[in-house]
């Protein structure tokens, strides 16, 4: 403990005779990936391996085969004004030179050599060392009997740096080049959603496609470029960690069945949730037109704005989308408030205050509600703007909708204001309701006016 380097990022670094040490650290999350090759020979895959792995190997000359071990390893020997660069291969006769070339890739002969654990001013005989590809990758080829092939076993310590499309990418240039082929690849348990999505996302951009396409078409892109179904079938809803879900207990029904249950004789599902799903499917028909316009080779010019109205579109559409069973349980919470006992002076303070929670909370939802369909009103505008003629007229329906849906969330307000005794607060989310009206009168009659130049009067 009286170590510095083992100081405590938080809290007094103290002794605690009763308790003893608690220690807890914290790290990104590792991703265990493994890529498949189509052989069974491990130092083929382990050749793989040392190429991408952040520790690198040593420098081998003139390889007699595609595999870089059939090289000739290569050795500092400053006795000789021999001084090697681990980077190029290539060799000086001096330190200074050697250090004048490293210099140019921002690096020294000390930060490369101590890199490896080598002490610059003791090199000779020593092997050169050079760094593998990917920075927060461990990798070690393998051969696995059951599947009957190898296999690059790799550890990704960060995604954020280093993510699977870079490796397996990578692999596949590296094998060919040795006459060999990567089948695909797979995750050893979970993988993070930001990481699958990146990648999908990062294959989508490749072959030229709109990356505001819905979350499972992203995550399904990724499965099927990573070849990620190649040993086993991969099941993103048990293998991808932390996909924002979209199915509620409404959502999740057939359309059939959610209007079937809207229907019934029950308080809620109500406007509300009715207005968010209006939003919804604007935000949904917006992506459309977007993604439409964005496949056109004559909009080709309008890609990057088409690509960024879509994704906008699609993040504000599974918003909405949970928005639609949020709704539906803020007002069966007010519901539960008033089944609260009030048989005491104390009981019915509580209950008072349960309720006013639940109304305000039942407030809060159609009034984001509303704010999400503001903005998607305004996705709808620039899609009959900028979007492809023959698509306008979805693009006007999406503006509609959104309004419809965003007044009908405006009136679920209001009506939960009523319910409110704080009079300032009531007072605050009026003024906003006004501001959000206001603005949505202006965005639907631009979007009008643009319908009626298109269509005629």
């Amino acid at each position: 403990m009286l170590d510095p380097t083992w100081e405590p990022d938080f809290g007094p670094a103290e002794f605690l005779p009763r308790t003893g040490v608690i220690t807890v650290g914290a790290r990104e999350f590792l991703i265990a990936y493994n890529v498949n090759l189509n052989t069974r020979d491990k130092s083929q895959a382990n050749d793989l391996a040392m190429e991408i792995r952040e520790k690198g190997r040593a420098v081998r000359l003139d390889p007699k085969t595609p595999y870089y071990a059939s090289g000739k390893l290569l050795r500092y020997l400053p006795s000789e004004g021999i001084w090697p660069s681990g980077i190029t291969g290539e060799i000086f006769p001096s330190r200074d030179l050697l250090e004048q070339h490293l210099k140019i890739h921002d690096t020294t002969l000390a930060n490369e050599t101590s890199f490896f654990g080598q002490d610059p001013d003791a090199l000779e005989g020593e092997m050169v060392m050079k760094r593998g590809s990917f920075e927060h990758c461990r990798a070690v080829g393998w051969v696995i009997p059951e599947y009957g092939q190898a296999q690059i076993s790799i550890n990704l310590t960060d995604f954020h740096v280093t993510n699977m499309h870079h490796v397996v990418d990578a692999c596949r240039t590296l094998a060919s080049v040795r006459g060999l082929a990567v089948t695909g690849s797979e995750v050893v348990g979970v993988v993070p959603h930001d990481a699958i999505i990146e990648s999908g996302e990062h294959y989508l951009e490749t072959q030229g496609s709109s990356r505001g396409i819905p979350i499972a078409d992203r995550i399904e892109t990724a499965i099927q470029s990573l070849g990620l179904s190649d040993i086993a079938p991969f099941e993103a809803e048990k293998s991808v960690l932390g996909t924002p879900s979209t199915k509620g207990t409404l959502t999740g029904l057939d359309v059939a069945d959610f209007v079937d249950e809207v229907s019934r004789d029950s308080p809620a599902p109500g406007g509300g949730s009715i207005a968010a799903l209006a939003g919804s499917l604007a935000a949904a028909l917006s992506s459309m037109v977007a993604n439409l316009t964005f496949a056109k080779r004559k909009f080709r010019k309008r890609r990057p704005q088409m690509e960024a109205l879509s994704i906008e579109a699609q993040t504000i559409k599974d918003e909405l989308l949970r928005a639609v069973d949020q709704d539906t349980a803020a007002f069966e919470a007010v519901i539960d408030a008033m089944r609260l006992p009030q048989g005491t002076a104390e009981q019915k303070e509580l209950r008072d205050r349960a309720i006013e929670s639940g109304y305000r909370h039942a407030t809060e939802v159609p009034l984001t509600t509303a704010r999400l369909c503001q903005q998607v009103m305004a996705l709808a505008l620039r899609a009959t703007e900028q979007g492809l003629p023959s698509g306008i007229t979805d693009a006007g329906t999406a503006c509609w909708m959104a309004r419809a849906g965003l007044e009908g969330a405006i009136l679920n307000v209001r009506i939960n204001l009523l319910e409110i005794t704080d009079q300032q607060w009531r007072n605050s989310v009026s003024e906003k309701i006004t501001l959000i009206q206001d603005d949505a009168r202006s965005t639907l009659d631009l979007c009008q006016k643009r319908l009626e130049e298109i269509l005629g009067s």
